[in-house]
């Protein structure tokens, strides 16, 4: 699908972002910055993650209950409709510096023609909001790609056109591992609950210390997500993780210019302290439905408890 059939489903409201329809659904991005460690304790504002955020009738739903819901069919429609969304959003940000994480299920891309079409409307729409492709980050999502060639294959055209890629949900299972070697990427994303588990204990803590040196070592960043307390970011900067991400840092926010505030674009100067960013409401006036679903609801899993540790802490997660 061409650019322009996708952008019907796309509109600009009153407050300067853009939002998407699909059936009796809004979408919204919302953005999670992503902080880089640049030594002594301090972290800088370095990227952000494209995260949706639907609602129907008004009402938030959750993103898994929201993607479990689109038929097989609508798939690729969706994937590519969510990434659009967050490049116009991303232009409206303002921060021409930043980078920005897009995820991707590579099960959408079983053909040449469909990769050959993502990755042209990926540049063009880089090119409108004047993002080089060098600060888009491909986040492969999806551990079990039903084609490995193809897999290489959709990562290749992504890589051979600018495009960073990033391994999400690493876990050092012997599947991760595969698909560390497989694809190459620039960056590998811990997944959180794997990463919190193994911060419980001390040789869970020197496994993760060897991971990250290892990754390191062959040219690969390493990225903590879902970070919750402030002992996992004390404990993840001593374990010199490159890039950190998680509500006690920041949460993901749909107001527009909340980053500028919050965090002043500004390369050369580290945030010291970092303030927790308050959720909102999603309250959307969108109707016009394109087809209708039937989604169900998902609750979240608890988030366990530690003391934090005797450092210097980064905030703390927001309720």
């Amino acid at each position: 699908m061409q650019n322009h059939a996708l952008s019907q489903n796309i509109i600009r409201q009153q407050d300067g972002w853009y939002a998407a329809v699909y059936g009796p659904f809004a979408l919204k991005s919302a953005f999670q910055p992503i902080f880089r460690q640049i030594g002594h304790g301090k972290l800088r504002l370095e990227a952000f993650e494209g995260l949706i955020r639907p609602t129907k009738s008004g009402q938030s739903v959750s993103p898994y209950a929201f993607f479990s819901s689109v038929p097989p069919e609508d798939g690729g429609l969706v994937d590519a409709l969510c990434r659009q969304l967050h490049l116009l959003n991303m232009g409206q940000l303002d921060r021409p510096s930043a980078t920005l994480f897009l995820n991707f299920d590579p099960r959408l891309f079983n053909d040449a023609r469909t990769t050959a079409t993502e990755v042209a409307r990926l540049l063009d729409l880089t090119s409108q909001i004047g993002l080089p492709p060098r600060q888009i980050v491909c986040e492969i999502t999806e551990k079990k790609a039903a084609n490995r060639a193809a897999l290489v294959a959709v990562v290749e055209d992504f890589r051979q056109c600018g495009f960073r890629i990033a391994v999400d949900d690493y876990g050092a299972e012997d599947s991760d591992i595969a698909r560390i070697e497989l694809l190459k990427p620039n960056i590998v994303k811990f997944d959180g609950d794997w990463v919190l588990r193994y911060m419980e204990h001390s040789p869970g803590v020197d496994l993760l210390r060897d991971s990250v040196q290892r990754f390191r070592a062959n040219g690969i960043a390493t990225l903590f997500e879902g970070l919750e307390h402030p002992w996992q970011v004390d404990l993840a900067i001593e374990l010199k993780v490159d890039l950190l991400q998680g509500y006690a840092l920041a949460k993901p926010d749909t107001l527009l210019g909340k980053f500028n505030d919050l965090f002043p674009e500004q390369s050369a100067l580290a945030q010291t302290a970092i303030t927790p960013i308050t959720p909102i409401t999603l309250n959307d006036p969108i109707a016009a439905p394109v087809m209708p679903e039937q989604p169900s609801t998902v609750a979240a899993a608890p988030v366990p408890h530690r003391p934090a540790l005797a450092r210097k802490t980064f905030g703390k997660r927001g309720l």
